[in-house]
């Protein structure tokens, strides 16, 4: 039975993301980060990610996963070597990394960003630039150096914004200082509206997500992402580590939410309600990636069956769609859990990025009527 609800204000920033990267992109709602920056998602960890191919020549190190999607063909592995990760080939851990990095170029190409910091016609070459949203009104190019200044902070945010192409000459460089060992360089961001092209000898720092396609010419090193939305991401004997793997995710901290589901308006048991709990673990030197979600249901009717729905955050749909039926106590009461540690699959074989602020019921077992209503508590894994 089609159950229509409301299209809230995350509903409708995910459609018009999704409009922007184009119709092949469907996924996660991307949280922004609390200092202002977006989250990469299930794109943090790909080192390499393409949308129609990944394409590398001779001994290309990739310290971070390899993935393609829509895509399926990657060529070149060997002889090129992977560490701490694994090929990805129009799998789901590729999809979702592609939907979540769509996200996240939309969210940087949205980023305000003041009359001052507008560098169209300057060469990156030679400048300092501090935390802030720089813009490129066309191309932006790099010949030599650019100095990036954190100026004290291991999390200084930048963000550069280009409207079409990136161009760097050979032995360019992008170096971060006053960072201190601990600088995360997934903070630095390349926003590129076309393609991106890196000359052979580049000494290059920050993720780029690019609309279409990203070279790196022979030689080129990258302590950054390159996430290409729909073309091909090639390679020519690259040295490329992820932030993410490069230190073990040092920053990430477990981040947790909490929300109530109770009775609609017109609902006949008022006295019903369920509080959902998640949480996140980012992977780091001592233990995996892990998420769990937890939901204490209260006050139902005892010995009896009831169904849980949820939004399918992988479709545009807006119908809630059913994921679990439950039986509840003689107490009338019942707790639902899945953890990931201990083998369990979050609904709809999703992540928590996937599931934050997707709405989420409680129904009859007929899946009819709606006895409890809320929404999956935010987390930034």
């Amino acid at each position: 039975m089609s159950h229509p609800k409301s299209v809230n204000s995350r509903w409708r920033t995910r459609a018009g993301v999704l409009a922007v990267v184009g119709a092949a992109l469907v996924g996660a709602s991307r949280p922004a980060t609390a200092d202002g920056g977006p989250g990469l998602g299930e794109a943090r960890s790909f080192a390499v990610l393409g949308g129609s191919t990944v394409e590398s020549t001779g001994l290309t190190v990739v310290t971070g996963d390899v993935g393609v999607s829509p895509g399926t063909a990657i060529e070149g592995f060997p002889p090129g070597t992977i560490t701490r990760g694994s090929l990805h080939a129009g799998d789901a851990s590729a999809a979702e990394a592609h939907a979540d990095a769509g996200i996240a170029y939309a969210y940087l190409a949205g980023m305000a960003s003041i009359p001052a910091n507008n560098l169209s016609g300057t060469d990156l070459g030679g400048l300092t630039l501090t935390p802030a949203v720089y813009k490129f009104n066309a191309a932006a190019g790099l010949t030599g150096a650019l100095t990036l200044d954190a100026q004290g902070s291991s999390s200084a945010l930048f963000v550069i914004q280009i409207a079409s192409s990136l161009t760097t000459a050979s032995n360019a460089s992008v170096i971060v200082i006053n960072g201190g060992a601990d600088y995360d360089e997934s903070r630095v961001f390349w926003q590129v509206g076309s393609s991106a092209t890196l000359g052979s000898g580049t000494s290059f720092t920050g993720n780029i997500l690019a609309y279409a396609s990203i070279t790196l010419v022979t030689g080129t090193t990258m302590t950054g992402n390159a996430l290409a939305l729909n073309g091909a991401v090639t390679l020519d004997a690259n040295t490329i580590t992820s932030p993410r793997d490069r230190r073990g995710n040092p920053n990430g901290r477990p981040t947790k939410g909490r929300s109530l589901l109770s009775p609609p308006v017109d609902a006949l048991n008022t006295t019903s309600a369920a509080r959902l709990d998640v949480k996140h673990f980012p992977a780091n030197r001592s233990r995996a990636e892990r998420s769990w979600l937890r939901m204490k249901i209260r006050r139902l009717e005892k010995n009896t069956t009831y169904t849980l729905w949820a939004d399918d955050p992988s479709t545009l749909a807006t119908d809630l769609v059913q994921f679990e039926t439950f039986t509840t106590m003689r107490s009338r009461n019942f707790r639902y859990m899945e953890d990931t540690k201990k083998g369990g699959t979050l609904p709809f074989g999703a992540t928590l990025a996937n599931l934050s602020g997707m709405a989420i019921e409680v129904r009859d077992a007929a899946g009819t009527t709606t006895l409890l209503e809320g929404v999956i508590p935010t987390t930034s894994p």
